[in-house]
């Protein structure tokens, strides 16, 4: 009877190792007990659910594992490139010829202002409004990062925006202590690239070659397209211009991963 038995055991356990090795899994029924309960085969990467469904891509509410920028600043450029369309200056067959798949189909969905989106999405629409809107001349994107420093503080998404707007600097008629406002004021403002941004390190500091002048200085910069560049260009020059300091700022991009922003004349 035990040896019986035994056999018995024996016969189940080859039984299983055959159903795990045949296509489709256990019971012939479309997936094996794992893929039953949810969980996926080892060593296959998880399809995204809009890729299965044929749906437009979704913004990530968490922190997105790619270089990414907030549906806050994305959204007016998604907007732009629509009212090409509306417009009918690109029709939709001449959009895809410049933009990936995922990137028109962006333009078909509501932007959230608290989603992150992929910054390659944001250059390569941006790409395409410099050439068509900018006429290929990057102070396009100059006017551009005011107008989103204006519509950034008028919506009060960001409270560094609205404390500007008051900056500290304004009140001081010593010039050392207007120095060191200034530099409380840059320091705010660059802290909001992390609100905005999930990659790039900014940092205001004192010009080490010219007193009574700061640098802000962007590390990790890598994945930092030319026409963020221009944009944050825009936004800082913008901010400045609300307090009488138009154009008091220029960029450079020192080496692959850093670029600076430099003061063009004294605080």
């Amino acid at each position: 009877m035990a040896l019986r038995a035994l056999r018995w055991i024996r016969v189940v356990i080859q039984l299983d190792k055959i159903q795990r090795k045949a296509p489709g899994g256990g019971d012939g029924g479309g997936g094996d007990r794992g893929a039953a309960q949810g969980r996926r085969p080892a060593g296959r990467r998880p399809v995204p659910r809009s890729r299965r469904a044929g749906e437009a891509p979704k913004p990530l509410f968490v922190m997105a594992a790619i270089p990414s920028i907030k549906g806050s600043v994305f959204g007016a450029v998604v907007e732009d490139v629509s009212k090409l369309l509306d417009r009918a200056v690109l029709s939709r067959e001449e959009l895809v010829r410049h933009l990936e798949p995922d990137d028109v189909a962006l333009l078909d969905q509501p932007i959230s202002v608290s989603g992150w989106y992929d910054i390659r999405a944001y250059d390569r629409m941006n790409a395409l409004l410099l050439a068509v809107e900018g006429e290929g001349d990057p102070e396009y994107f100059r006017a551009q990062g005011r107008g989103t420093a204006r519509r950034l503080l008028e919506a009060g998404l960001y409270g560094q925006l609205e404390y500007l707007n008051r900056a500290e600097v304004v009140r001081q008629t010593d010039p050392g202590d207007r120095f060191k406002a200034f530099g409380r004021d840059l320091r705010l403002l660059t802290s909001l690239s992390g609100s905005i941004l999930n990659f790039t390190r900014w940092t205001a500091m004192p010009d080490p070659q010219r007193p009574h002048r700061y640098v802000i200085e962007v590390a990790e910069a890598a994945e930092m397209p030319e026409s963020l560049c221009w944009r944050s260009d825009g936004f800082i020059n913008g901010m400045a211009a609300m307090h009488g300091q138009d154009d008091l700022w220029s960029w450079k991009r020192v080496r692959r991963d850093l670029v600076v922003f430099r003061m063009l004349r004294d605080a």
